[in-house]
């Protein structure tokens, strides 16, 4: 195990907000998050061949529309929403948690779990549920709704004071899924969750090994050499750069959904970047990695935060340099964001 520091941290935060690729929260957030992590005490990563293959793992997660106006999750969410799932697998005789891993790669998402360890003493360990963002919860769920006998648990908590929630919710996958997508509506756009509790086997079979160690060096490369690094070291290349033009964007059932054009390229959302169409041509599909960077700065910018007139830099990178979930194959979840698409 080793010790994450400030420059991991920091690193962390922009490498996840690359890979969020579009969503997947914003960095002012996640460095607040890291920033109390690492104030609240030490945050050790850990590698899956360095815990016992039968340890417990909670998965960390944040759920909503990273655009919600009403949005609100505080520090005290996190430990809250980890305490509310220990507590209900004390009732049920299951546990200990041993670890904690985050769902998916994101500027909030990589550092997910990190605020729980410090608090906890627990590590990270380092392997998320998926290496970028998505958009769905059961895409960080390693494929459990296959799983017909799988009870799922999630304790949870978020919202300011008019709209504050916590609590557990219990059932199938799927109706836990959405319970907790409801609820962070009802909680104004975001809500901090702890759930799914699994073997680290299972976690390292279905998840994605290595992943929060590949964000901090997605983070490096662009603090080193911008756009174009994180180009060169995930084998992408630069679609496009210039204005926002037929910008929209709607929040569908807790979801942004919406379009863009920067020139020929076009590119639909649904937190995170959907697709991209060069003059015609598809030339990216999710779970490949589309994001964008402001164009004057370099800095990276997620869907939501867009506008028309605003100048943007567009990267894509193959499916082949990420460290990817084994529901990045699953049809039935891809399907899932096609409705959502026409939804919007």
């Amino acid at each position: 195990m080793r010790r994450l520091t400030a420059d991991d941290a920091r690193h962390a935060v922009v490498g996840g907000l690359i890979l969020g690729g579009g969503g997947g929260g914003h960095a002012d957030l996640g460095l607040d998050l890291a920033e109390a992590a690492l104030a609240a005490g030490e945050v050790m990563l850990a590698g899956v061949d360095e815990l016992p293959p039968d340890a417990v793992v909670a998965i960390c997660a944040g759920v909503g529309a990273p655009g919600a106006p009403e949005g609100h999750v505080s520090k005290a969410d996190f430990t809250t929403s980890l305490q509310h799932l220990d507590a209900e697998l004390q009732r049920r005789g299951q546990g200990p948690i041993v670890a904690v891993a985050t769902n998916e790669n994101g500027a909030m998402g990589t550092v997910n779990g990190w605020l729980q360890a410090a608090t906890t003493g627990l590590p990270v360990l380092d392997c998320p549920c998926n290496g970028r963002a998505h958009p769905t919860a059961l895409m960080g769920s390693l494929g459990l709704h296959r799983d017909a006998d799988y009870v799922a648990i999630a304790g949870y908590a978020g919202g300011n004071e008019a709209h504050y929630t916590e609590g557990v919710v219990v059932g199938s996958l799927a109706t836990a899924s959405q319970g907790i997508r409801a609820l962070s509506v009802v909680a104004g756009g975001l809500v901090a969750v702890a759930r799914n509790p699994v073997p680290l086997s299972f976690l390292a079979e279905r998840g994605a090994p290595g992943g929060i160690t590949q964000a901090i060096e997605v983070g490096r490369a662009h603090e080193q050499g911008g756009v174009q690094a994180v180009a060169d070291l995930l084998g992408g290349r630069i679609l496009a750069s210039g204005p926002v033009t037929g910008f929209g964007i709607e929040q569908v059932s807790g979801f942004d959904v919406g379009a863009l054009s920067v020139g020929d390229v076009d590119l639909t959302f649904v937190n995170e970047y959907m697709g991209a169409v060069q003059a015609g041509e598809q030339v990216g599909s999710f779970p490949d990695l589309v994001m964008t960077f402001d164009a004057a700065t370099g800095e990276p910018v997620v869907s939501a935060d867009l506008a028309d007139g605003r100048g943007i830099t567009v990267l894509w990178a193959p499916r082949s340099s990420l460290l990817l979930s084994a529901t990045m194959d699953m049809p039935e979840l891809m399907e899932a964001i096609g409705d959502l698409a026409t939804a919007g």
